[in-house]
């Protein structure tokens, strides 16, 4: 998995003819945000590469006369896929929030759990039928729905050092109506020394009404800390709820 440098300033040694001057926070800044649109980048092109690959599975079975070989086939094909792009996706989303050193590792392996058992209810329907419920439409949000990941392991990354709790859920997760098509997503913002807040935004264009409630009651989830811990301030005070 090809990744941007991140060290900053390093000069060469056939170049150097002194100490390597330190970059102004603006220039670092800059650069920071750089890295993190080119992972940005790879992520999309990530999850381009699994959507050919899970839909071409797909159209295979489509095809076949759904055997219990081919079925099999199939099955391991998408859960491959599954868990290859979301081990890709958590390096890059972990590194682009600034993570250091291996990506959290639950973050791969609860989203394959998730996904292990709502593919194992379509391979059931499958084998029922003997026929693709959803078609390749539906194997493509399986793939679309590993976004989560690297939104999840970004978000780890920024919240690591201030040691701020997980957020309650994430675009693409399946915890919205919209599913695995949910275009929103997350802004965190430092507001003071002992308050955050994490901003649920909307992108242009349809939304559900699970992300519009969202929306709204995520503007902002506060997290504050008391007595040193980080916590949502939504269990202190009364809330509509999270909508999961």
């Amino acid at each position: 998995m090809a990744m941007v440098s991140r060290e900053i300033g390093e000069v060469s040694p056939n170049t150097a003819t002194g100490p390597a001057l330190e970059m102004p926070a603006v220039v670092l800044e800059f650069v920071r945000l750089l890295e993190a649109v080119t992972y940005r980048n790879q992520a999309n092109n990530a999850i381009k590469v699994a959507i050919a690959y899970v839909v071409d599975a797909a159209s295979t079975l489509a095809r076949s006369k759904f055997g219990e070989t081919a079925i099999d086939t199939f099955r391991g094909r998408v859960s491959n896929a599954l868990a290859n792009t979301a081990r890709e996706l958590a390096g890059l989303g972990w590194y682009a929030g600034g993570g250091s050193g291996n990506y959290p590792g639950e973050v791969v392996s609860e989203y394959l759990a998730a996904q292990r058992n709502y593919l194992d209810r379509w391979i059931a329907d499958i084998r029922q039928l003997r026929a693709l419920p959803g078609g390749p439409y539906r194997a493509q949000m399986y793939a679309q729905s590993a976004e989560q990941v690297y939104q999840r392991a970004y978000m780890r990354a920024r919240g690591e050092k201030a040691q701020l709790p997980d957020l309650p859920a994430y675009p693409k997760d399946g915890s919205t109506r919209c599913r695995a098509n949910c275009h929103c997503r997350w802004e965190i913002k430092r507001v003071s020394d002992t308050e955050y807040h994490a901003i649920w935004k909307l992108q242009p264009g349809e939304n559900c009404e699970d992300c519009l409630r969202r929306a709204k009651e995520w503007n902002p989830l506060r997290i504050v800390n008391i007595d040193g811990v980080w916590a949502f301030a939504t269990a202190l005070e009364p809330f509509g709820g999270f909508g999961l």
